[in-house]
C-alpha cells in the first residue's frame, strides 16, 4: 500500500530541521512539501536537485494580475510592504532592484519585486534544466479551481500513484494535509 502526503511547512532553521519533515515517511511513500517561493527563487531548483535529483516538481501558476494583487495584499498584511497602492508598489520594482525604496520592516527585499514573481517561463526553465521536462508538471490555478478532482488525478498520475480510487472531499485550511492511498508499486521519489 502506498500513500502520498503533501504538507505546507514553516521555515526551518537548519537543513537537519528540514530533513525531519520527512522522517515519518514509510518505504514506498511519496512525500513532498510546498513553498511558492521555490518557483521564483533563482537557486531553489539547483539546490533541490543536489539533495533529491529524482524529485518531481509540481508548479501551479495563477493568472499574473490577480496573483500580484493578492501578493500585494499579503505583503501589506504581514507588514513586509508599506505602499498601499498596488500600482505604486509595482512601479517601485526598478528602484527596489537597486536596493532602494525598501521598507525598514522588510526582511526579504527580493520578495517586493513584483514582476520577478510572474516570470513563469523563466521559472519553469530553471526546473526543466535541473529535472527535465518529464519531471515537471505545470498546472494552471484556475483549472485546479474549476475541476479540482481532474487536477488532483493528473497530479496522482504524474507521481505514479493510483488515481482510480474515489477521492475524499477534504476541507481545505491554511495548513491542510492531503493523504491518498494507492496500490502502486513504484519507489518514492
Amino acid at each position: 500500500m502506498r500513500s502520498i502526503e503533501f504538507t505546507g511547512r514553516n521555515v526551518e532553521e537548519t537543513f537537519e530541521d528540514y530533513l525531519r519533515l520527512f522522517a515519518r515517511a514509510r518505504p514506498g511513500q511519496r512525500v513532498g512539501e510546498a513553498s511558492s517561493s521555490y518557483l521564483w527563487s533563482r537557486v531553489a531548483a539547483q539546490r533541490i536537485g543536489e539533495v533529491q535529483p529524482s524529485a518531481r516538481i509540481i508548479a501551479i501558476f495563477r493568472e499574473p494580475a490577480s496573483f500580484l494583487r493578492s501578493l500585494h495584499l499579503q505583503l501589506l498584511q504581514n507588514r513586509h510592504e508599506v505602499v498601499s497602492d498596488f500600482r505604486a508598489a509595482v512601479e517601485l520594482d526598478d528602484e527596489r532592484r537597486q536596493n532602494r525604496q525598501i521598507p525598514p520592516s522588510s526582511y526579504w527585499p527580493g520578495a517586493l519585486i513584483y514582476d520577478d514573481r510572474v516570470k513563469y517561463v523563466e521559472q519553469l526553465r530553471r526546473y526543466h534544466d535541473v529535472f527535465g521536462r518529464q519531471n515537471v508538471l505545470a498546472l494552471i490555478y484556475d483549472d485546479f479551481r474549476d475541476d479540482n478532482e481532474a487536477t488532483v488525478r493528473s497530479v496522482l498520475r504524474f507521481l505514479d500513484v493510483d488515481d482510480a480510487e474515489p477521492l475524499p472531499v477534504i476541507e481545505a485550511t491554511r495548513r491542510s494535509r492531503f493523504a491518498r492511498r494507492s496500490s502502486s508499486g513504484s519507489s518514492a521519489g
